[in-house]
């Protein structure tokens, strides 16, 4: 049986669909809302556990004393994921987003931290880590954990060197932010990194190489230096970037592989959120699976 633990930000989204994002100062109509988990520990790992009930799933994280802390737990428990190692924090609040989804599917996003921001090395026990695969996210929204460490550079990085010392495969994903923390918060941890799963907007943050073209065309060649940059920085086994259109994939020692994207019209598509975390948790089913590269980005897709 595969083991895969998740770690990292356990959110409740609170979504909102409007007609169009307004200005400020300005009223846009609320049509539809509900209420859903949100973040990578969550998504993630609950995308994982719907397309394999048999995978051994457990959550590193931290929710407030609440009523959205209650209603993440019930729903990992809703779909028998262990939450033995989910702190529950009596400082702060659990953390929530309030998602703003326009006519189309585009997302805007308003994060309170909560108890995501009090996450830290100490919190996890590592004497009883026997996972696989231990993927943890999002970089650039752990405060504790996106701090400097003098040693290895972030707390992050010092976490994911811990867990590969056990001989356990480390995974991460980023979130797509719009501060210039990536270089900084980011590159420490690919060297103790196995799988990189990230989108286009992330990768050209981290290695300062644009993914797109003025006309907002994606310029292919770029991905892939992108790539070998990210390997460069020290990832070890293999870095997948998608975006809308397409996805590329490269082990350390094999070739380039892209596989398109399903074309889906648009009048179908009822919301890209946690699009990308189910990117990666198709990503991680195939990757623990040790299926071949095609396979791996047509699951994911």
């Amino acid at each position: 049986m595969n083991k895969i633990y998740f770690a990292g930000n356990m959110i409740v989204d609170a979504i909102k669909r409007i007609e169009v994002l307004p200005k400020r100062g300005m009223l846009s109509k609320i049509f539809d809302e509900e209420m859903s988990v949100g973040g990578s520990a969550c998504n993630t790992a609950i995308n994982l556990k719907v397309i394999d009930p048999t995978i051994d799933i457990k959550v590193f994280g931290r929710v407030g004393h609440d009523e959205k802390g209650k209603f993440i737990l019930d729903t990992y428990r809703e779909y028998a994921i262990d939450t033995t190692n989910v702190i529950i924090d009596k400082e702060k609040k659990t953390s929530y987003t309030d998602v703003m989804i326009e006519k189309g599917g585009y997302r805007t996003f308003y994060q309170y931290g909560g108890a995501n921001d009090n996450l830290k090395v100490e919190d996890f026990n590592l004497d009883t880590l026997d996972c696989d695969i231990f993927h943890i996210g999002y970089l650039l929204l752990l405060a504790k954990l996106d701090v400097e460490d003098a040693e290895y550079g972030t707390k992050m990085a010092r976490l994911l060197h811990k867990v590969q010392s056990k001989g356990i495969k480390t995974s991460i994903d980023v979130v797509s932010d719009t501060s210039d923390r990536y270089k900084k918060v980011v590159v420490p941890s690919l060297k103790y990194c196995n799988y990189v799963i990230i989108n286009e907007i992330e990768a050209a943050s981290i290695t300062g190489i644009p993914a797109r073209d003025k006309d907002d065309n994606i310029i292919l060649s770029n991905i892939k230096k992108s790539i070998d940059v990210l390997f460069s920085l020290g990832v070890k086994d293999t870095v997948i970037i998608h975006y809308p259109e397409c996805a590329v994939m490269k082990q350390k020692e094999g070739a380039f592989v892209i596989v398109n994207s399903f074309n889906i019209p648009k009048n179908k598509v009822v919301s890209t959120v946690g699009a990308g975390d189910a990117f990666v948790a198709g990503a991680l089913y195939a990757l623990s699976n040790n299926l071949e590269a095609e396979m791996i980005l047509k699951i994911a897709h």
